[in-house]
């Protein structure tokens, strides 16, 4: 790793240090929004599983009767920093609606919970208040604060912070893929050790965390993936050529899944998070391959592009598995 590299880091750790002590001492306000407001986020960038952590705790909320809405900055949605828009059932239903404008989580947000609005802004409290002002007809009990612990604007009740428990820490960024030191965790009031099925030993993290903040409840969620399900094109028989297309923040993890139910992938492609796929490379397994498997949050942002392939699109569903029951925080 480079000096340079090495002291970018520091000097952006300074920097977070000195934002959020404005924060904690009152020099930079927090806003309160009606409703509880549920915080669920990370200290390193992606690969958590924060998307079906929040699908879940939305989906929970409406089954005890609550009215949950999801705010979401819609990382690389095409939104310029003072629009905004709002999603039902994968629509959009207020705000912003151009062809170029795709939130893929937003998305795959929405399709899985048909009944929760998920507002998708860069300003993020903008958002909200354009929101109420425009869709008075719900009546929102639960702000689900989609990677909110960094976005300290708006006040919340219950702050998670999410840690694959195979790496929980290291190096800010740009050296590393951290936003915060593990020290962080003082403002958290539930972590999350995601991933724990797959390392033998979490003991460690777990007096890490108390270190970190004695007064942190400590969670394990594992992530179990539903046999592939068919979402593009027709198949008469099960596919024995599988190609694999994902652009996750650890597509390693896709990978195992797929391995695990049985599929044998002879040609993959992988993006950063977020990209686009290129189309000629999706094109090229349409001669190799007999199917497609992808994750769900990459058949949202690009199913236009999979919808003309000539062969079958699946994805593998994910969901998440409390380990010791349901989330007290949401009691």
């Amino acid at each position: 790793m480079s000096v340079l590299l090495r002291i970018l880091s520091r000097l952006f750790g300074v920097i977070v240090r000195i934002r959020n002590r404005l924060y904690d001492r009152g020099y930079l306000q927090s806003v309160r929004l009606p409703g509880k407001v549920i915080s669920v986020g990370n200290v390193a960038i992606g690969g958590t599983g924060k998307s079906p952590v929040v699908i879940d705790i939305a989906r929970k909320i409406v089954e005890a009767g609550g009215v949950p809405a999801i705010l979401t900055r819609g990382y690389r949605s095409g939104l310029a920093a003072s629009e905004w828009q709002v999603l039902l059932d994968s629509k959009v239903a207020a705000g912003v609606n151009r062809a170029d404008v795709i939130a893929d989580e937003a998305i795959m947000q929405s399709s899985s919970l048909p009944s929760v609005p998920v507002i998708v802004g860069r300003k993020r409290l903008e958002a909200a208040r354009n929101f109420i002002n425009s869709c008075p007809q719900f009546n929102v009990t639960h702000w689900i604060l989609d990677d909110g612990f960094q976005h300290r604007q708006i006040t919340r009740d219950v702050d998670v912070v999410l840690l694959d428990a195979r790496t929980p820490y290291g190096e800010l960024i740009p050296a590393g893929r951290f936003r915060e030191p593990l020290a962080s965790l003082k403002r958290a009031h539930v972590a999350v050790m995601t991933k724990a099925e797959r390392v033998t030993q979490t003991e460690t993290l777990r007096r890490d965390i108390q270190a970190a903040n004695s007064n942190c409840e400590i969670m394990e969620a594992r992530f179990v993936t539903d046999p592939p399900r068919l979402v593009s094109g027709a198949s008469t028989q099960s596919p024995m050529k599988w190609g694999l297309v994902a652009g996750i923040a650890n597509p390693n993890d896709f990978g195992a899944s797929a391995k695990d139910h049985g599929v044998v992938a002879v040609d993959s492609c992988f993006v950063q998070d977020h990209h686009p796929f290129p189309q000629d490379k999706l094109e090229s397994f349409t001669a190799t391959c007999d199917a497609l498997l992808t994750t769900e949050k990459d058949f949202a942002r690009s199913s236009s592009v999979f919808r003309r392939l000539k062969i079958p699109v699946y994805v593998l569903p994910l969901r998440v598995e409390w380990v010791g029951g349901s989330p007290r925080f949401l009691a």
